[in-house]
């Protein structure tokens, strides 16, 4: 297939390729969020080791926030390696609609490509004489972007949201017994829908609301599953965990909802700066609790081999840090209720993993709720791609 172009005009894709970068985009998106599953299991499965052999959830939070600061020193590099991308990019690009511009037309770009640039050169260097003072705390590729006082609160809502997220699980799981919490954290795809609809200006649609419901419906036929062959009996239900339990999935949506709002203008280093601020944030909210649980024998006192603690603690912390970072991509690069609804399609897959490992009890349930889970995935993904495809066929009657 081919097509000419008038001579002096842009270049105009053919009607396939908007097709073809939308299938491109979906597919991308599955394998985001594929990969998002493995770290989520493998995250999973460590935690619950180290709280089955140490039972060190602070200890674990603590060295969780400190690793979780890494990415601050990593963010010179990639503003570095955005650069040149960018500057790749744009070369093919040039390289590419040259043959197409009129000569006279070409000059005048170019003419107003350097003034721009100087332009924006010289932005950059006041905007790095007025932050410099910050430089110490806030790397400068970021400082171009964004101002230091709106980093700075972002930072802080993500970091507090995470702390009161953990602390929401930690009150769920002691207080209700885990097939109802589990069921119930999973309300956070309806939370993530409304709240992208409200905040977010997305596009409500049939299909991705009933791909949001039949996966909550899932995961409450797999809680009630785990009830009649997991549950050990020794837990009683107060309205307490329940509260709690909603109140983590109200949490985890308000977090993911902000997280795509922060990241309406994505980079890598605003991404890694994020993290690494939010992480020392929640340093700073974790040392009196670390210190008051040290100080009542709360943890620690019945450690045997504290080193070991410290190592699986460091572990934990760069799988931690892997994930944060990669699912902070995941909501950037699709939706927050997108993430949502495939973190519901993970509980399946660590419950057979746990068939495997632990040899733990299945029922007819599980089949049933795992397909009924996966549907509704795959039910919200085809409402993701079909109004994306129907977003880039507007885009193209209109330019």
């Amino acid at each position: 297939f081919s097509f000419k172009q008038k001579e002096g005009t842009a270049a105009v894709p053919p009607p396939f390729e908007n097709m073809r970068c939308s299938q491109s985009k979906s597919r991308g998106k599955l394998l985001a969020v594929t990969f998002l599953a493995v770290l989520v299991i493998a995250h999973y499965k460590l935690m619950k080791t180290i709280q089955t052999q140490f039972r060190s959830k602070y200890t674990l939070l603590m060295f969780t926030a400190v690793v979780g600061t890494l990415p601050l020193f990593f963010v010179r590099w990639a503003a570095k390696l955005e650069r040149r991308m960018a500057a790749s990019r744009k070369q093919r690009n040039e390289n590419s609609e040259a043959e197409f511009l009129p000569p006279e037309s070409e000059l005048g770009d170019k003419i107003d490509e350097h003034s721009t640039e100087q332009n924006i050169g010289t932005e950059h260097r006041s905007e790095d004489s007025r932050h410099r003072c910050c430089c110490w705390l806030i790397p400068p590729e970021v400082l171009n972007r964004t101002r230091p006082s709106i980093l700075l609160r972002q930072a802080v809502y993500i970091g507090v949201m995470n702390s009161l997220g953990f602390f929401a699980s930690v009150a769920a799981i002691t207080n209700t017994p885990l097939w109802i919490s589990m069921a119930l954290f999973k309300v956070d795809c309806a939370f993530n829908l409304a709240l992208s609809v409200l905040f977010l200006g997305e596009k409500c649609s049939v299909l991705k609301v009933s791909g949001s419901l039949m996966s909550l419906a899932g995961a409450a036929v797999l809680s009630v599953s785990a009830y009649l062959t997991r549950n050990s009996g020794g837990q009683e239900n107060t309205l307490f965990g329940d509260v709690a339990s909603l109140s983590y999935a109200l949490i985890l949506s308000f977090l993911m909802v902000g997280w795509k709002f922060f990241l309406k203008d994505f980079s890598w280093p605003l991404l890694l700066t994020l993290n690494g601020m939010a992480s020392c944030v929640q340093v700073v909210l974790m040392l009196p609790v670390l210190a008051w649980a040290y100080g009542s024998n709360t943890e620690g006192a019945h450690w045997s081999s504290p080193g070991a603690v410290i190592g699986w603690c460091l572990l934990n912390g760069f799988v931690s840090l892997l994930l944060a970072i990669w699912w902070s991509f995941c909501i950037g690069f699709t939706s927050p209720t997108y993430v949502a609804v495939a973190g519901v399609a993970v509980v399946p897959l660590t419950t057979l993993l746990d068939y495997l490992t632990d040899n733990i009890h299945l029922h007819w349930l599980d089949g049933v709720a795992t397909a009924v889970i996966l549907s509704g995935f795959f039910l919200t993904k085809y409402g993701y791609d079909l109004s994306e495809s129907k977003n880039q066929q507007v885009e193209t009657l209109l330019f």
